[in-house]
């Protein structure tokens, strides 16, 4: 088994267009390919595999029951692909994962001289950025042996019924419950005269989703989770929306749904054109939460996408998506209603902050349509690009957006044992263009008896929390900034006042000028100059301005180019206060080339230490 897949055969040393591994060995293969080309279910669990170690979301603890479960007992790991060409896996990410010994695999076997894989445009991102391991070398090739295999064609002594589809088996394989030995069989798949009392374990999961799938790359294949059976919960056709039928019977008591809590709410599309963004959804602009939004049109015209809601249209208000640095705005609407004419709209800056600019809802309306019919450039913006657009609040409150599990194992007998396996969608955070499609993880379920269950639970740091968060999980009060390199828990503002030059505080890309450090002060010491260090090579911006608050009073002050070791002296006058306050107002640009989307954007800039 390929692990990560690869589409292409791109590589350091050549570009063979189809992967050479096939014609490589005699053995027989598994790996990714651009369609899926076997069976529905079996393809549908290698691209659930699949699709996370391209993500950089796979549990390592589900590789070996998975290899066990497709009869693979070597892992091939290819760290010589380029991996920028198609935006897979960074090499020396998925080098670490088999090197800390996944359980139930082998040490990895190396082959060739281990090399630093380098792009031939440097691919300055936030990985590679805040993670240390990007740049070390790599074997160019790796074979990992899998423990206890087992063959192809294989009798299983002990059953387990899964209500979902491969996303549930690879979830259960995180969560222990699957060894890769099991004969496994689908609850959708069960016939007429099966007994699933006879399982030796029934597994309900959130999986088997009712969402769209695109074949076109590794990246953001899955769309939102919709409402269930025929059709889909858009509003305007998508061509590439080619969902796999993994079951002959694909009823909505086999399928994972999601529904908003006293609202229908649906649009015409979400994200980008070319990319699947279940965080943009309609359901977003309804959760009560102005940090979520639906979003669209993504480096595209967004001139006639629509949204549209049926319930309760007590009150409307219109709050615009609050993305920082977005260059786009909506500055006009059209607004349906199911028992008044249309109406046109001119949205303001009261559309941009608060809870929005109001809207005249006609007396007993239970459905609006809000179509956008005009954009204006913001004048703050930083996004290199023309920023999606769309609402973060339509004014109706909180609704939940509840994801309701597949019914077709709520009758198994309390004698027979049960595992509910629930996952978060998320995604990583070092992936600025994305976001967790579920910032909380709302479920229902149904069993046909009352049940103890004993919880496990498995917890990850948010490398997107606020650093005032981080810093209350490590037990200290200290430095503050308003916004950091998004992703990486080790770029806090804490960082730049550790005394250790290695670490520093890390603005975001683009988004630079406004990013405020805030540092406790000894109130009864004035502060009168600052030295200043910065990185001294060619990933990062020059810090060229910057505004110093003490004591409520602000002093604008440029930064003086850093000498050889990165130093700048600031000096202002002398002030006592309780917080130092360093705001960001100009910098030196340096800018790479984004990999999504090709766009000239500006490096961030850092500060190892402030003295």
């Amino acid at each position: 088994m390929q692990l990560p897949g690869a589409e292409f055969g791109a590589f350091r040393w050549g570009y063979t267009v189809d992967p050479p591994l096939p014609g490589l060995t005699a053995k027989p293969l598994i790996t990714r390919d651009l369609l899926p080309l076997g069976s529905p279910a079996a393809m549908d669990l290698l691209y659930a595999l699949d699709d996370r170690a391209q993500a950089n979301t796979l549990d390592p603890g589900a590789i070996a029951p998975l290899a066990r479960l497709f009869g693979a007992d070597t892992i091939f790991v290819s760290n010589d692909m380029a991996f920028e060409r198609f935006r897979t896996p960074r090499p020396e990410l998925t080098n670490a994962v088999f090197a800390a010994r996944p359980r139930g695999l082998a040490e990895p076997t190396p082959f060739g001289q281990p090399v630093a894989n380098m792009p031939v445009l440097e691919m300055l991102d936030e990985t590679a950025l805040a993670d240390a391991r990007v740049g070390q070398p790599v074997p160019p090739v790796q074979l990992v042996s899998v423990g206890d295999p087992t063959a192809m064609v294989r009798a299983a002594s002990r059953v387990v019924v899964v209500s979902g589809s491969g996303d549930g088996i690879v979830d259960s394989a995180a969560a222990g419950l699957v060894e890769g030995s099991e004969a496994i069989i689908y609850a959708a798949d069960l016939r007429s005269g099966d007994r699933i009392e006879d399982a030796d374990l029934v597994i309900a999961t959130d999986s088997n989703r009712d969402r769209a799938h695109q074949w076109r790359g590794t990246q953001d294949v899955v769309g939102f989770t919709e409402t269930g059976g025929p059709g889909t919960d858009v509003l305007q056709p998508d061509t590439a929306d080619q969902r796999l039928p993994v079951f002959a019977d694909d009823a909505v008591s086999h399928q994972t749904t999601a529904a908003v809590d006293g609202l229908q709410v649906r649009a015409t599309s979400y994200g980008e054109p070319f990319a699947y963004r279940p965080e943009d959804r309609a359901a977003m602009a309804v959760d009560g939460d102005p940090a979520t939004a639906w979003l669209v049109a993504d480096r595209f015209n967004p001139i006639g996408q629509r949204i549209e809601v049926t319930g309760d249209l007590a009150t409307l208000s219109l709050l615009q998506s609050q993305q920082p640095g977005a260059s786009r705005m909506i500055s006009a609407v059209r607004l349906d209603f199911d028992n008044a004419a249309g109406q046109a709209v001119e949205l303001g800056n009261a559309s941009l902050n608060g809870a929005g600019q109001p809207i005249d809802v006609p007396a007993g309306a239970t459905f609006v349509g809000i179509t956008i019919t005009a954009v204006a450039d913001r004048p703050d913006a930083t996004d290199p690009g023309p920023s999606a657009v769309g609402f973060a609040e339509l004014g109706l409150g909180s609704h939940e957006e509840v994801v309701t599990l597949p019914t077709d194992t709520a009758a198994v007998a309390a004698t027979t044992p049960l595992a509910i396996v629930l996952t978060r969608l998320r995604t990583d955070p070092l992936n600025r263009w994305r976001s967790d499609p579920e910032p909380r993880i709302i479920r229902e379920f149904t069993t046909g008896a009352d049940r103890d269950f004993a919880a496990q639970l498995t917890l990850r740091l948010d490398g997107r929390a606020s650093d005032d968060v981080l810093n209350q999980l490590a037990g200290t009060v200290t430095a503050v900034s308003n916004r950091r390199l998004t992703g990486d828990p080790q770029s806090t503002a804490v960082h730049a006042i550790d005394g250790d030059a290695a670490t520093a505080w890390t603005s975001p890309f683009s988004n630079i000028v406004g990013s405020t450090l805030m540092i406790p002060l000894d109130s009864s010491i004035p502060l009168s100059s600052l030295v200043i260090t910065q990185p001294v090579d060619q990933r990062h911006s020059t810090i060229s301005r910057v505004d110093i608050g003490i004591g409520g009073v602000t002093t604008a002050v440029d930064v003086s180019p850093p000498d050889g070791l990165g130093r700048s002296t600031v000096n202002f006058p002398a002030a006592t206060g309780s917080v130092l306050t360093l705001t960001i107002e100009d910098v030196v640009a340096r800018t790479t080339v984004d990999r999504r989307y090709a766009e000239t954007t500006v490096l961030p800039v850092a500060i190892q230490e402030i003295e």
